[in-house]
């Protein structure tokens, strides 16, 4: 049995994140799903992983969707670093698209799903509220990255120079917990839709004003299913006892 004290470590792949690096299981990391509180990076890196060995892996799509890790992102201001990096590891990858949760200084979570060939960077935010400066604060981290990018592996001159950013219409949440949630499903619906661009107005199969509770049940359901059956030793009884 895993003690409540315990840290676990979890390797993330390279394939998955574009470098490896180990995650750190605590408690209240589970605490977070089981009580549906505000989630952490932890757990949406988790729940990627989820999604990549759920559905990425076996649908032989490992070099066509990625994710990269907000721990990444998070110190690296101005681009010119982790994101970069990671970005130029797969150069020789093209139509890839590499799903990018950002975090808003441990308050809101957005996600950006990066077209690296094309230039072209889409941006899923759950709360209208304050979106504007939240868009304005990824493209000062994110497009000088895909600029270095796009220096290093541009094979015929482009049309543009500029990064194209599309902010999608998507689903809202309506409290200031749930954005984790929301960001989660954001890039399962990504996976599932892959390689279908997102539109505008967001995928007509998940199209909705809001997630309802069922949809956001289901984000908690595979996370804990996950970590309890593939990353807890012996953890498989504990889905037992939540099902009773």
């Amino acid at each position: 049995m895993w003690a409540a004290e315990s840290v676990l470590q979890v390797s993330m792949g390279e394939k998955v994140f574009g470098e490896e690096f180990p995650e750190h299981l605590h408690a209240e990391h589970l605490n977070e799903v089981l009580k549906h509180e505000w989630l952490s990076a932890t757990v949406i890196n988790l729940y990627a992983r989820y999604l990549y060995d759920k559905f990425i892996s076996p649908g032989g799509l490992t070099n066509k969707l990625s994710f990269l890790s907000p721990h990444e992102s998070r110190d690296d201001v101005k681009g010119n670093g982790s994101i970069s990096r990671i970005l130029l590891k797969n150069k020789k990858i093209k139509d890839k698209m590499i799903l990018a949760p950002f975090n808003f200084g441990d308050v809101h979570w957005a996600l950006l799903v990066i077209d690296p060939d094309a230039g072209i960077i889409y941006f899923l935010d759950s709360m209208d509220s304050g979106s504007e400066s939240r868009l304005l604060c990824c493209k000062n981290r994110f497009e000088n990255a895909l600029l270095i990018y796009r220096a290093y592996n541009q094979t015929k001159p482009a049309k543009s120079s500029r990064i194209k950013w599309i902010r999608i219409k998507c689903p809202q949440q309506t409290n200031t917990i749930d954005c984790g949630y929301f960001v989660s499903r954001f890039m399962k619906e990504v996976v599932m839709q892959y390689p279908k661009k997102i539109p505008d107005n967001y995928f007509d199969e998940y199209k909705c004003g809001t997630y309802s509770k069922d949809k956001l049940s289901e984000v908690k359901d595979e996370w804990a299913g996950y970590i309890f059956t593939n990353v807890i030793p012996g953890g498989s009884w504990i889905m037992d006892f939540l099902e009773t």
